[in-house]
């Protein structure tokens, strides 16, 4: 169900989506980067 809603969510045009790709794009870095362990300790 929530995957459903995010895929419509996606196909939309606007600002939101954008921010939305820029903050998917962020977080795998962060992950690759292995931020995430230093900021959880």
């Amino acid at each position: 169900m929530f995957e459903a809603a995010r895929d419509d969510f996606l196909k939309s045009n606007g600002p939101v989506m954008r921010l939305l790709q820029i903050w998917k794009v962020a977080s795998q870095q962060c992950e690759s980067y292995g931020w995430e362990e230093s900021f959880t300790g």
